[in-house]
């Protein structure tokens, strides 16, 4: 549905295309994971289509509800509460959107081959090691949740993936100017179309869970300004702890310095949505 209808609309004036919605009839209903990192990403799309003049319906859970002030007035927020039927003579086209990085969905792609060769989980011994089937990524580098179960997430993984490959679709949060390699594995390996914008700014946003240490906030620092690309960093208060796990305010100079005075890139508070 997403694809079709922007298909039909995209020479139309954002205005034009806004003012027909009603009578079109047409219209997206999207339903993001209650987290902070897949409700925002999920918030600019429906924008996006919104302004190409489809009507927006936000399905949410109860303790992650957008404040519908902060967005136009046309879009319907619905509690998933209140979600739970649908009509048996609707028969929608899904699409699926993946709010991380094309390397995370690749990862996701290849975590069974992860498993059986023996990468995960991972071992002190071999995080420094190149994992062959997903260049340049070394073991440390491979996506697991530490706090949980590898068969727990590597079934949600799996779940992640099955649901990607029975969409009409897949909408990557990129663009193939840094991930043209794994958009275009994505799409070989899915066999399903896979949209990612053409032109667009950086977003890099840990997770509200998240916290790493100075090292790898430099390291993450000057990726961004290696490369070369407008980008916009999000950062908690609490990002950062030292090598005793003392909770430290991330050096952002290290940004600003480096980066400020080519006006290209932002160093912003994380906000809630």
């Amino acid at each position: 549905m997403f694809a079709r209808c922007n298909l039909e609309l995209e020479q139309l004036p954002i205005e034009t295309a806004a003012a027909m919605a009603p009578l079109n009839h047409r219209r997206v209903v999207l339903f993001p994971l209650s987290f902070h990192g897949h409700l925002n990403p999920m918030l600019r799309l429906a924008a996006a289509l919104h302004g190409r003049g489809l009507a927006v319906t936000m399905l949410h859970a109860d303790h992650c509800a957008p404040d519908p002030a902060a967005h136009p007035a046309a879009f319907r927020f619905v509690p998933i509460r209140r979600s739970r039927t649908a009509s048996a003579s609707c028969s929608p086209t899904v699409m699926a959107y993946s709010a991380c990085s094309a390397a995370s969905f690749r990862t996701f792609v290849a975590y069974p081959t992860l498993l059986d060769k023996g990468y995960l989980p991972v071992q002190e011994s071999r995080k420094e090691d190149l994992v062959h089937e997903l260049p340049p990524l070394r073991v440390k580098d491979l996506q697991r949740v530490d706090s949980s179960s590898l068969a727990g997430f590597a079934g949600m993984v799996a779940r992640v993936v099955a649901e990607a490959r029975q969409s009409s679709g897949l909408i990557l949060n990129t663009f193939d100017a840094i991930e043209a390699g794994d958009v275009n594995n994505i799409r070989d390996n899915l066999s399903i179309p896979v949209f990612a914008a053409p032109r667009s700014v950086l977003f890099v946003s840990l997770s509200t869970m998240a916290v790493i240490d100075t090292r790898e906030f430099v390291e993450l620092a000057r990726g961004l300004v290696g490369s070369n690309r407008p980008f916009l960093l999000f950062v908690r208060s609490i990002l950062v702890h030292d090598t005793s796990g003392e909770l430290l305010h991330p050096p952002v100079d290290v940004v600003e310095e480096e980066e400020m005075r080519g006006d290209r890139g932002r160093v912003v508070p994380c906000a809630p949505w």
